[in-house]
Formats: structure tokens, sequence, C-alpha cells
């Protein structure tokens, strides 16, 4: 009832649309990764940092309160440890309270803080790495990949019937 089908039957069955497709996923996911490297996707942060820098846009930031909070997962042996501080620092001469959260590690007892021109926001060097907007990275190639498929005429059906 079954049929012996060796890697290159699968190989052999597949469309040159999924071909296709496939390599233009994999180029579009290079070229965002090198646009990512250059600071053109995602790298507002790191300029913003850099311009805050070197303008000398800073304050430092004191320590006042540090809470440990224990969580632990149902079904782990293992627990994290979250702390919750906040820090004091004056920014135009009106004192403000900034507060951080992180995992596993006690946070330190003077931060620097940045800010940019004309604002009354500060923000941690730590915070500009990172946005959940990053998960695009993985979807448009995907996306252009079934596109160009789709495009090419590929309609999925069952295999090997």
């Amino acid at each position: 009832m079954y049929q012996d089908v060796s890697a290159m039957d699968v190989f052999n069955y597949m469309e040159p649309a999924i071909w296709c497709g496939l390599i233009a996923a994999a180029v579009t996911f290079a070229i965002e990764i090198k646009l990512m490297l250059k600071g053109v996707l995602f790298g507002g942060g790191r300029r913003k940092l850099e311009a805050a820098k070197k303008a000398g846009r800073m304050v430092t930031g004191t320590r006042t309160y540090c809470n440990r909070s224990i969580r632990r997962a149902n079904n782990k042996s293992g627990s994290e440890i979250w702390y919750h501080a906040g820090y004091t620092y004056t920014l135009n001469g009106k004192t403000k309270e900034k507060r951080i959260v992180k995992k596993n590690a006690k946070p330190p007892w003077k931060v620097t803080l940045y800010y940019k021109e004309g604002s009354e926001r500060v923000f941690l060097a730590d915070d500009v790495d990172g946005s959940p907007l990053e998960i695009v990275i993985y979807i448009i190639p995907l996306l252009v990949g079934v596109g160009v498929m789709m495009a090419m005429g590929y309609e999925p059906g069952p295999p090997f019937v």
C-alpha cells in the first residue's frame, strides 16, 4: 500500500515554483539581515542613543529602592528572579523617577540615562536593543516565497497521488 519513496523522488516531484519560492525567501532574508546590520532596519534606537551620547544629553540615576520577586513555573524545577528598581534623577531642575525591571540580575546602584533634545523622557542604553517588530524579519521572507510560488501558478495538492 505504501510507496517506497526516496529523497531524490521528493526533490524531483517538487515543482520549479517551489524552488523559486524558496530561493526568493532566502534572498529576501539575506537582504533583510544585511539592512539590519547596516542599521537601516531597526536602527532607530541605536541612532537615538548615539545622538544623545554625542550631544551629552545624559543624566545619572541613583537607585532608591529594589524589590525582588520570585516566580516559579508550574512544571519546572527552577524559578525566575525579577528585580524591580526605582531610580531618581534630575532633569531640567525637576526630580523624577525611572523604574527598571531586570531578570536574574540585581540592578546597579547608579545608571546612566539618556534623553532626546526637548524631551523629558529618559531611556537606558539597554532599552534600544530588541523590538517586538523584529518578528517581521521572519514573516516577510515567508510571504515573499509564497507569493512567488502562487505567481508562478503553484497549486498545493496531495503529494505522490
